[in-house]
């Protein structure tokens, strides 16, 4: 049972590649949160999908799932250029849905001092401020 198991992880991981590629990312979400029931150290093969399922996530209100996605996005995929984006969605999901806001101006402080020049830190420091204000 257990070879089919694993069989059928890895042919989901591959199926919400495909569904990924096609825009199907709501389809991708639900089969990655099927997955991850089955197996709760569920991992994609390719990092290139998981922010965009991460989003989906997000917009279906499935917080959870999204920061299942992203859990150590940075330190198994040093370098890839979605960690910012990755930073910033799992700071918003943790302030404004499980009000962690300590915990999500540590990750915003470090998307700004980590990728001062990428596109997203402006809003990245709009945020940061506005919950700096709500800590004081």
């Amino acid at each position: 049972a257990t070879g089919k198991q694993e069989a059928a992880l890895n042919h989901a991981r591959d199926f919400i590649g495909k569904l990924v590629s096609e825009k199907r990312l709501f389809q991708a979400m639900d089969l990655f949160e099927q997955s991850l029931k089955a197996d709760p150290k569920f991992r994609m093969h390719s990092p290139d999908h998981i922010y965009q399922l991460a989003a989906a996530a997000y917009t279906g209100k499935k917080y959870k799932v999204a920061l299942d996605l992203m859990r150590g996005f940075d330190r198994e995929y040093p370098g890839h250029k979605e960690i910012p984006s990755v930073y910033f969605l799992s700071a918003k999901i943790l302030s404004d849905h499980y009000h962690s806001n300590d915990q999500a101006m540590k990750i915003l402080r470090a998307l700004v001092a980590k990728f001062p020049d990428h596109p997203v830190v402006p809003e990245a420091q709009q945020y940061l401020k506005v919950l700096s204000a709500h800590s004081a």
